[in-house]
């Protein structure tokens, strides 16, 4: 495993002014124009080049993919209550919300820097040049990429978008309006597809932390299966409230053919090699708060320093208090709903990891038991990292962006639409998932449960849990996953009915076993990264008396109440699935005045 941290010495401001991109670092839509210059300069350096398209990667990152622009869904809700932030969690979504157009600004950002790079090197006509060509081939494949990353982010919060391929310069016409969603899926993913042949793939280069084949793959997989699943959508001609719906694209030989490009993508990593399922589940998340690399994340988006970082495991993760012994201060402004924590079976590895069911205590650090509203998302801990970040919310945690076991899951998803039901195939590779997770019990919890699945229905049910018990809490898929199979709706009511469950019949709502309204446990102090996934508790039918370390909670009572209320309070069906424009930007652009979300007109 190696460190590499050539990327993040490479700041966003650096490569703004170096390439003279005042335009790419103000408002998106509203973009002053700039006068185009030092391009020929830079684009014919290959230093240069790397450094403008290394220079796409930080507007990736911010804070509000980690804890408020991760609406209330079955794996995970907010905390935050009082303020827009909160509302924005639970789908409160208003056009002049100033919280959600910093998300927007950022991806037309990354959009406009990968506009100046594509030119930039096609101009140069570097990519024909005999010594340098297959470097700048890949730069140019990277930075398609990029862009295709940047519009997939639109695309699943926004829906229909402005779609620039060229860079702002003056005397453009920057008063453009939406473009049907599905003619920009079509467009990203021929561009994707196009970058397959220019990229190399992470075997052969030495630097991490950027898109490399696997991770192109991964990206025409995942955007190829959203494309052709379910999205809000409405008139496009008139913008009429009435028209909002749930809908697929209206084309079934292209739906079919998005499948099998999901699964030749994904068929195309498995087949390489080169990627493979870590044995230890927890070692893949504590890798990604050391900067350390292995063959199963696929794509990580690094965090470091000041500038360039996100608040992983600080808005989310184990939360510490101020002062700890061993670690900067953390807050879980994102928490595992109890349903989730409850679906998982008790011998699966995975819950541990995932849930974390204890914080650690003002000044001495000791491991306290949360309640069952307030466990947090485990995989982001600042006890796993041998170095902490610089400051509290600046965590120098990576964010997963895929990995292998994603792959093997879309592949099996795809294998099992287009043949009309599971073939071997996809069985096998969800068999390879579950294996680890049940080391102890391969036979009964993975290869029976798996051959039981016979029909594509069930097959599918099975997948949408999968993916959650593997994937709960990375990289913002579930709400968008959920959309697309057209389950987000039905899914927030059945979490709010299991969490009203559990409050009402103290039981678990999937095996009907009782849960104790208060629980019993020790306090301990284990030492500088060597806390365990989780603690023990002992439930009990009456509250008892702290003594010492030894402790009793009430596990079941008003927080979980609070949660319940609060969870996903405003959401409508066939509105909440995407979020308005910043009304600000609409009125700044004559194209866009009367394309607005119908919904929040």
């Amino acid at each position: 495993m190696k460190t590499n941290k050539i990327f993040h010495q490479i700041t966003a401001v650096a490569v703004c002014v170096s390439l003279g991109l005042a335009a790419a670092c103000s408002d998106m839509l509203d973009m002053p124009s700039k006068t185009a210059h030092e391009s020929e300069r830079v684009f014919q350096s290959q230093v240069l080049t790397e450094q403008a398209v290394l220079g796409i990667y930080p507007t990736f990152k911010i804070k509000a993919f980690v804890n408020y622009m991760t609406p209330d869904n079955d794996e995970t809700m907010s905390t935050l209550t009082g303020n827009e932030r909160a509302g924005l969690a639970r789908y409160t979504f208003s056009a002049g919300s100033g919280q959600m157009k910093p998300v927007l600004v950022n991806r037309y950002n990354a959009i406009n820097r990968a506009n100046e790079v594509l030119a930039g090197i096609e101009e140069s006509g570097k990519m024909n040049d005999p010594n340098e060509g297959t470097h700048f081939k890949a730069l140019y494949g990277e930075a398609l990429a990029c862009r295709a990353w940047a519009f997939f982010d639109i695309l699943r919060f926004y829906g229909d978008c402005p779609m620039p391929l060229t860079p702002s310069k003056t005397g453009d016409n920057f008063n453009v309006g939406r473009v049907d969603r599905d003619v920009v899926y079509d467009q990203i993913l021929g561009d994707l597809q196009q970058a397959i042949e220019l990229v190399p793939w992470q075997s052969e280069v030495a630097y991490h932390d950027r898109i490399t084949k696997a991770g192109v793959y991964g990206f025409i997989a995942r955007i190829a299966l959203h494309a052709a699943g379910y999205s809000l959508r409405w008139n496009l001609e008139t913008y009429d409230p009435g028209t909002l719906h749930l809908a697929r694209r209206n084309d079934e030989a292209r739906i079919k053919a998005l499948y099998e490009m999901a699964r030749d993508a994904c068929k195309a990593v498995m087949n390489k090699g080169d990627n493979d399922l870590l044995s230890d589940y927890g070692e893949i998340f504590k890798h990604v708060h050391n900067k350390e690399y292995d063959v199963e994340t696929i794509l990580q988006l690094g965090n470091y320093g000041t500038s360039a970082n996100d608040e992983i495991g600080y808005s989310m993760g184990l939360a510490i208090a101020n002062p700890n012994p061993y670690y900067r201060q953390s807050g879980t402004l994102v928490r595992i709903t109890p349903s989730f924590y409850c679906s998982f079976d008790k011998d699966d590895v995975r819950r541990d990891v995932t849930c974390v069911n204890y914080s650690l205590e003002k000044t001495t650090g000791k491991t306290v038991l949360t309640d069952i509203a307030n466990i947090g998302c485990g995989k982001w801990r600042k006890s796993w990292q041998k170095t902490q970040g610089p400051e509290n919310s600046k965590t120098d945690i990576n964010w997963i962006m895929i990995r292998y076991a994603d792959i093997l899951l879309m592949f099996a998803e795809a294998e099992n639409e287009l043949n009309n039901g599971p073939t071997a195939a996809a069985k096998d590779a969800l068999k390879k998932v579950r294996n680890r997770a049940f080391p102890q019990n391969i036979a009964e919890k993975s290869t029976a449960y798996v051959d039981a699945l016979t029909s594509k229905e069930a097959f599918f049910e099975a997948l949408v849990k999968e993916r959650s018990w593997e994937l709960g809490s990375e990289s913002n898929l579930r709400r968008t996953d959920l959309i697309r199979w057209n389950r987000l709706g039905k899914t927030i009511e059945a979490t709010r009915k299991d969490m009203q469950r559990i409050f009402d019949e103290h039981v678990n709502p999937y095996t009907g076993a009782e849960i104790k309204v208060y629980q019993c446990y020790t306090k301990a102090l284990y030492g500088q990264n060597k806390e365990p996934y989780c603690i023990e508790s002992t439930g009990s039918d009456e509250k008892i008396k702290d003594n010492g370390d030894d402790c009793c909670i009430e596990y079941i009572g008003s927080s979980l109440t609070k949660a319940i209320t609060n969870f996903a309070s405003s959401f409508v069906e066939a509105r909440s699935e995407l979020m308005p424009f910043n009304q600000s930007m609409i009125d700044k652009n004559s194209s866009l005045k009367d394309q607005q979300h119908p919904g929040y007109k």
